[in-house]
C-alpha cells in the first residue's frame, strides 16, 4: 500500500498488465515529469518493494 502521493499525475499503474511469454506481467506507462529531482519507484504488490522491487530515477531539467 502505498503511504505517499504520485510525484507527478499519471505516473502509477496498478494492475499487472499482460503477461508476457515468460508468464511475467508487463505494463508500460508514460507521464511528464514537471519537478528535477530524484524520485523512487517501487512494485505496489504487498511485500515486494520490502524483497528488493523497487529504484530511483532522476529527472534533469
Amino acid at each position: 500500500m502505498m503511504s505517499t502521493a504520485r510525484a507527478f499525475p499519471g505516473s502509477a499503474l496498478w494492475f499487472l498488465g499482460e503477461p508476457t511469454s515468460a508468464g511475467m506481467h508487463s505494463g508500460t506507462i508514460t507521464f511528464t515529469a514537471s519537478a528535477s529531482g530524484t524520485y523512487q519507484y517501487l512494485c505496489a504488490v504487498p511485500g515486494y518493494a520490502r524483497n528488493g522491487m523497487f529504484g530511483k530515477f532522476l529527472v534533469i531539467g
